[in-house]
């Protein structure tokens, strides 16, 4: 087995993850696998329980994230930030090392060295996955364990011993650890094969050997398993089947954009999952997969009995069931998700597989035609991994916001309004530091969004942090607030754009993914909605606010303001001049609900604050013609305050 090509390429690749380290941000999650890891430690010392915030945190990655922690412990370095990057350098280096056993199978399936190096471009080089490699610690180690463990079933399937299947058995342990269903998905494929070579079995020792080894892959998954998963030392049995029913119908709910549709994590389209890899992954690596998936699925079909006897064959098969798969059992069991495709990274790796199947079957009858023909392949499959590179390279350090020409990039705002972009956080470190540039003395506070501000602030150097402080954009306090995509989700406000032009905008595409806004920029613009309400008479009044009707918005003022005058929600129930502009679900209601809160995390994308001792919110209003509203506040002792106002009609923005 020669790994001087692979190791190389991974050394390379470790010495330029060692040199932007420190560019990247931080992600909402990783504060929550920190204190993940810290539960477990402690529960492992005797110190404590194993509690949790949301119950299925409990289920996530202690295999990867207890090491880690002892690592940042041991080595101590600046605090917070010193474990955040000893995290990123960690899960980089697990990434690394998927990539490079990922090059080791393909040289075995395919007996190409250079075809093996283009199977670690293409795992190391997909630019989305890139990015996570530093700072996603829930699904990139899975998909560096996938990969390790179909290498390991490769060396089980070729040696036939139980040792063999035993070490598959406990690298398959691990992988369900880190992530529950790419570890099922695993073992359950193997088992399924083993059960297959069973029954095919020419002869009793065959047979003892079959049953032995499964047996062996069996032990090792369970024990591993239990070893690395300290929820399950109390009660294995239960608590796998609470962790299995909680991460695949994850008890949370989360809004997300979807070709341009507001799409519930609990009711996702079938096609959620295929879409997403198709629009994110290189043109290269979706060129030769699928056509490693074709070659693969049409040996099965042509000789059924021939393919699943053979090795390599079987293996091709394998890897197409393990990539095609899960999104399917997603899509038949309506399992939740969010965020894009990173719930299933694991795909990437088998898919890379059949991409360096798909290359070397198309080498091999390009070759058939003549040396021209074997040409242009193989310098397809270079352009294409060196373009992917290159995405790679200018969309640093944001690489998690790759799309493929495959969706429209036609307008500056194309992406932004129709995919969850920038949505975990780390492109928040930017906005961070543009903020002292643009103060470069003295300190500067930036508005805390989703908790996104202060975990960035950690990350930075001491001279950076010691500068910067967050708070409430509300306050009167702060200098700047940053507008967030995925907020926009959240907003039931004036319009969809904010109210002025920000101070800085993070670019991708020709588009903005992230924008700096200056807070006195946002309470000017605040005082001119206010300004242009008020030259009017309110059309209700109640809980001390007077209501505006101005430009298809609701417009809430009241002048002597306190954050308990806020804190509570608003009711807002819209009745149509003509019932059939309703959702079809509230038609029997006869209104449309559309109750929102005070912005109190940020004023970008939810026109509202408290200033000059007083405050205002404005609530937008439907496209269709309006004849009346009943709004007021209500918390849990009920409504505070309610009102109608008959509006004649007025059509909303």
């Amino acid at each position: 087995m020669r790994i001087s090509g692979p190791l190389a390429a991974c050394a390379a690749l470790a010495v330029v993850g060692a040199a932007v380290l420190d560019d990247y941000g931080v992600s909402s999650d990783e504060t929550v696998q920190i204190h993940t890891a810290w539960t477990n430690w402690r529960y492992i010392l005797g110190e404590g329980e194993l509690r949790f915030d949301s119950a299925h945190d409990l289920y996530y990655g202690a295999a990867f994230e207890l090491p880690v922690l002892l690592a940042g412990k041991t080595l101590d370095l600046d605090g917070v930030r010193g474990l955040y990057l000893v995290r990123h350098a960690a899960t980089y280096l697990v990434f690394l090392v998927g990539a490079f056993f990922c090059a080791l199978l393909a040289r075995r399936l395919t007996g190409s060295a250079s075809i093996s190096l283009f199977a670690l471009a293409l795992f190391a080089l997909q630019p989305r996955i890139y990015a996570h490699a530093f700072f996603n610690s829930k699904d990139v180690p899975a998909l560096a364990m996938f990969a390790v463990c179909l290498f390991l079933a490769w060396r089980g399937f070729r040696r036939e011993s139980a040792g063999a299947f035993l070490l598959c058995g406990v690298g398959a342990g691990v992988l369900t650890n880190l992530r529950i269903p790419a570890g099922l998905v695993f073992v359950a494929s193997i088992a399924a094969l083993r059960v297959l070579d069973l029954a095919l079995a020419p002869g009793a020792a065959a047979r003892r050997r079959a049953l032995s080894t499964l047996g062996a892959l069996a032990a090792g998954w369970a024990g591993s398993l239990y070893a690395v998963s300290p929820y399950l030392w109390a009660d294995p049995g239960g608590a796998f089947a609470d962790a299995v029913a909680a991460l695949t119908h994850h008890p949370n709910w989360a809004l997300g954009l979807f070709r341009g549709e507001t799409v519930l994590s609990t009711s996702l389209p079938p096609e959620y999952f295929p879409v997403w890899f198709s629009v994110t992954a290189p043109p290269v690596l979706l060129a030769f997969g699928l056509a490693g998936a074709a070659f693969a699925l049409g040996r099965g079909l042509a000789r059924p009995g021939a393919a699943l006897r053979n090795t390599r064959t079987r293996f091709a098969l394998l890897c197409a069931a393990c990539w095609a798969g899960p999104p399917l059992a997603a899509a038949l069991l309506g399992a939740n998700a969010y965020d894009g495709w990173r719930q299933m990274f694991f795909i990437h790796a088998p898919f890379c597989l059949l991409a360096a199947l798909g290359l070397a079957a198309l080498a091999r009858r390009a070759a058939a035609l003549g040396r021209a023909s074997a040409r242009a392949v193989i310098f397809a499959a270079g352009a294409g991994a060196a373009s992917a590179a290159v995405s790679a390279a200018l969309l640093h350090p944001h690489q998690q916001v790759y799309f493929n020409a495959l969706v429209d990039r036609s307008t500056p705002d194309s992406l932004r309004d129709r995919w969850d972009i920038a949505y975990w956080g780390p492109t928040f470190r930017a906005a961070l530091e543009h903020a002292l540039a643009e103060r470069p003395e003295g300190p500067v506070c930036v508005a805390n969004l989703f908790g996104h501000t202060d975990r960035n602030i950690d990350i930075l150097p001491r001279p950076d942090r010691e500068r910067l402080t967050y708070g409430d954009a509300n306050d009167g306090a702060c200098d700047f607030a940053v507008g967030f995509p995925r907020e926009r989700l959240y907003s039931n406000a004036l319009g969809r754009r904010p109210p002025v032009a920000p101070a800085w905008s993070l670019k991708a595409y020709g588009g903005s993914i992230l924008d700096l806004y200056r807070l006195d920029d946002l309470r000017g613009a605040h005082r001119r909605i206010r300004e242009s309400a008020v030259s009017g008479a309110p059309i209700l009044r109640g809980g001390g606010f007077d209501v505006y009707l101005d430009g298809g918005a609701l417009v809430y003022v009241r002048e002597a303001c306190e954050a308990e005058d806020v804190a509570a929600r608003f009711l807002l129930r819209v009745t149509p001049a003509d019932a059939a502009d309703l959702p079809e679900d509230r038609r029997t209601a006869g209104f449309e609900v559309l109750d929102f809160s005070f912005p109190h995390l940020s004023p970008v994308h939810r026109p509202g604050m408290r200033f000059d001792g007083g405050c205002l919110v404005a609530a937008r209003l439907p496209d269709y013609r309006v004849r009346g509203v009943e709004t007021g506040q209500f918390d849990e002792s009920g409504r505070l305050w309610e009102a109608w106002a008959e509006l004649a009609g007025a059509g909303g923005l």
